[in-house]
């Protein structure tokens, strides 16, 4: 039912190990894992890497590992998902990885009340906060997706209620239907890309002016931790980028460059565009409210928790005497 898709570019191999790992012991067993594979041949454990591929292909039928064609992410991603067949789609990075449950909570959700659109579940991140002297790392987690008001936000507002409320991509499945009706991700984006695509799928108002009622779908939120996201200093990203993208892209970003900033621009603000002539006042101001809502209410972030080992409690103090200061430090990363 699912084709699980997995980009991975020179991911820690011990990372990755766990996040197949962790696809292969889903209580629902009906999966295709596709693993797009764009790491760099100079990498320095790249010989080591290819070792471990080849051996894993070999132990399950279900794994398909391949080649990167082109670069970036969502390259990767729609490069193998063109490749898979089956009805549903998930999505993996190499250093994140599930509870054995995930698939059975987004399989139960694309068949019960909410068989369209995208679903997503609970996700925990966890983070290093290494100190300035580098003599020990704190660990950190926290929930992600702890909206506070999106279970009364109606479905025809979900798309303007996510333009400020970002979902992360270990935590979504969707309907093969819909990725291809909208194109997959757009390979011109090199940040956000995920959340441009969730977008067009919950239905993304069509013409310049706005002129046709869109067929809209829903985002349904599966009220349960199934996913664990890594912030760690190996991640191939700086600053939301990735780094495998194109150079000219990289470059354009970092150079703020006026055409990258345009295309960016692909995030609505209604607050910044006419009413559509198919929406009456009340509809408009309800498209307003909720934005607002998942710009200020949408928490995101919630629940942080430290594990520090215990013989690093002074440093800690000296460096931060309150929890409030350690999670500043921890934002500021």
């Amino acid at each position: 039912m699912f084709d699980v898709i997995m980009p991975i570019y020179q991911v820690n191999l011990d990372y990755l190990k766990e996040a197949i790992d962790s696809v292969l012991s889903q209580s629902f067993s009906h999966w295709e894992l596709w693993i797009c594979d764009g790491t760099p041949e100079t990498w320095p454990d790249y010989e080591l890497h290819c070792e471990y591929m080849e051996w894993l292909v070999t132990q399950d039928v279900r794994i398909h590992w391949v080649i990167q064609e082109g670069l970036g992410v969502s390259a990767a991603r729609n490069q193998v998902a063109a490749l898979g067949s089956e009805p549903l789609l998930a999505f993996l990075d190499g250093d994140d990885y599930w509870e054995t449950n995930h698939l059975l909570e987004h399989y139960a959700g694309s068949i019960g009340t909410h068989p369209s659109g995208i679903r997503f579940s609970k996700m925990e991140a966890e983070g290093t906060l290494p100190t300035d002297s580098g003599n020990f790392v704190t660990h950190m987690t926290h929930t992600l997706h702890e909206y506070k008001s999106y279970i009364d936000c109606p479905e025809d507002k979900h798309y303007w209620y996510f333009c400020n409320t970002p979902i992360w991509t270990p935590a979504v499945s969707c309907g093969r239907y819909d990725f291809e009706r909208v194109g997959g991700f757009d390979e011109n984006i090199p940040v956000n890309e995920d959340l441009e695509l969730w977008l067009r799928i919950m239905g993304i108002p069509e013409g310049p002016d706005y002129e046709t009622p869109q067929i809209w779908r829903s985002a349904h939120l599966i009220d349960t931790v199934t996913v664990y996201h890594r912030e760690h200093s190996e991640a191939t990203t700086e600053g939301g980028t990735q780094t495998s993208a194109s150079p000219q892209i990289i470059a354009a970003i970092r150079e703020s460059d006026e055409d990258w900033l345009d295309m960016y621009e692909h995030l609505p603000n209604p607050t910044s565009i006419l009413r559509p002539k198919w929406a009456d006042f009340e509809f408009w101001y309800e498209v307003l409210t909720w934005w607002r809502h998942g710009k200020n209410k949408g928490v995101r972030h919630s629940n942080f928790k430290y594990d520090i080992a215990p013989h690093v409690n002074s440093a800690l103090d000296e460096e931060a005497e309150e929890d409030e200061e350690l999670e500043r430090l921890w934002r500021d990363k």
